[in-house]
């Protein structure tokens, strides 16, 4: 997280944001809004609140900055089987509506729009009342957020209250309903930005007039606002290498439509893609960088039964910090499992064992053989109805047909492991990470000694370095300790 923040902390702009800065919180910030991200089951609604209406006599007072970050946002949800809603002004609808047409063409992605009047009380609008109870996590970037005095201001502390929709209520909800929120933010007068509040009065411009008063979960500070959006898609991706991050010619494209519909640089005021008085090459080399560090820090490492003294998951920062994990345990019905560890795995025989495992089994496999009939995907589909939200689904050596035929009978699978061949990276890894399948990678019986045990362990060691494989699972504990000697003696940056 410490790299991604560097990319996005810089303060080019020179507003001070540097003094809102807060390394140690601002790492714990992001890797948790990351993960409030990554724990939203699928088919979740997520509302992006964006549109900052600040350019004075343009129409529409539409910004740049905000627009490129929320569609960044916009495809890492999607990518994680979300609905997005976008909520913003009436005066910024035209700009959006042309936004979601272009990038409905470039990405065949659906976003729903919603606008709101300006300068009125919400509390009784059937439209925000009906949406409201339907979100499973809220996102605020660059999004003006009332002052202590009830106003909307600018950084030059110009009183936009008359264009501003007055939607901190959504925040004010989603803290009395426990839902999560991040605010992304670079001047301390954005919504959620008021978790700063008392140092933006001391050390921002006008501090004291514009200040937010909305606090938020989940605090994503940048030296301009659409790069903290980037950040957050290259923290989920970071965590999670099936989730991809927008291309940039994609937001090359999609700034271009954003000016043509009337958006314009919210300090410069012109009508060109800069984003807050730079140039839109400036933005797209931010993102750029943050695609380039999708290397994941960590990968969870499986294996047999017998081997207790499991060695740790190592999270390498630096080559002298370690912050320990265990690994899991991976295991066959029958055997003699000991779950005192913190994540174990069981491969079933057959259907009939899925009553059997204990609340401390967090997966459930089954061999593609027994999900070929009708009456087992049934019993199934019962099951995951009853438990699915306590024990995770995984198949063992299923094929792409199989794959997708149980997708199509309701059942959720989060877990598919294989005996790896070339012919899997064809369509089965591509499928697995679309639907955010986690890919296990069984090496099965390997020799202890000699030739094959080099050779196994470097090419479980480059497996472990693909971005696709989410764990390994070896035969043998002299193999499962070199594997973790490779590990940790690599360190991932």
């Amino acid at each position: 997280m410490e790299n991604i923040l560097t990319i996005i902390q810089d303060d080019v702009g020179g507003r001070g944001i540097r003094a809102l800065l807060d390394p140690p919180r601002d790492r714990k910030a992001l890797h948790e809004a990351a993960e409030a991200v990554l724990s939203l089951p699928p088919h979740s609604h997520v509302a992006i609140i964006t549109g900052f209406p600040c350019v004075q006599g343009a129409n529409p007072p539409t910004e740049t900055d905000g627009i490129c970050g929320t569609f960044a946002l916009a495809h890492t949800l999607y990518s994680r089987q979300c609905n997005v809603h976008i909520l913003t002004d009436e005066i910024n609808a035209g700009v959006f509506t042309a936004c979601i047409t272009r990038w409905t063409e470039l990405t065949n992605q659906t976003i729903n729009l919603h606008a709101f009047p300006p300068n009125v009380d919400l509390h009784d609008n059937a439209q925000l009342n009906a949406l409201l109870p339907t979100i499973a996590c809220w996102i605020a970037i660059e999004r003006p957020g009332a002052a202590t005095d009830g106003h909307y201001y600018t950084m030059r502390a110009r009183d936009i209250s008359a264009s501003a929709a007055r939607l901190d209520r959504c925040f004010a909800y989603a803290h009395q309903n426990n839902v999560p929120t991040i605010a992304i933010g670079d001047g301390g007068n954005e919504l959620g930005l008021g978790s700063v509040r008392e140092l933006t009065k001391v050390h921002i411009p006008n501090g004291q007039t514009i200040a937010a008063a909305m606090h938020c979960r989940h605090l994503v500070l940048a030296s301009i606002s659409d790069w903290g959006g980037y950040a957050v898609c290259a923290a989920v991706a970071w965590l999670d290498p099936s989730v991809s991050v927008v291309q940039p010619n994609i937001v090359a494209q999609l700034a271009a439509t954003m000016v043509a519909a009337g958006a314009r640089d919210g300090i410069l005021g012109i009508s060109d893609t800069f984003v807050d008085g730079w140039p839109l090459v400036v933005s797209l080399n931010r993102l750029y960088l943050l695609q380039h560090l999708r290397v994941p820090r960590f990968h969870r490492l499986v294996g047999p039964l017998g081997a207790f003294e499991w060695p740790r998951l190592g999270f390498h920062t630096s080559p002298g910090q370690d912050v320990a994990i265990p690994y899991a345990v991976y295991s066959k019905e029958g055997d003699n499992l000991d779950l005192s560890t913190s994540y174990a795995a069981i491969e079933l025989d057959n259907v009939s064992g899925l009553a059997r495992p204990t609340s401390q089994v967090q997966v459930i496999l089954l061999h593609a053989s027994q999900l070929e009939n009708s009456g087992a995907v049934d019993q199934v589909a019962s099951w995951q109805g009853r438990e699915g939200k306590n024990i995770r689904l995984g198949v063992v050596d299923a094929s792409l047909s199989l794959l997708k035929s149980i997708e199509e009978r309701g059942i959720h699978v989060s877990v598919h492991k294989l005996h790896f061949t070339t012919d899997c990276l064809g369509e089965l890894v591509p499928y697995c990470q679309k639907k955010s399948i986690s890919i296990w990678i069984d090496l099965g019986p390997t020799a202890t000694t000699g030739p094959g045990l080099v050779y196994s362990t470097a090419f479980a060691t480059w497996l472990l370095e693909q971005t696709w494989v989410d764990s390994v699972i070896v035969s043998d504990k002299f193999q499962l300790d070199q594997l973790a000697q490779a590990i940790h003696s690599k360190v991932l940056v």
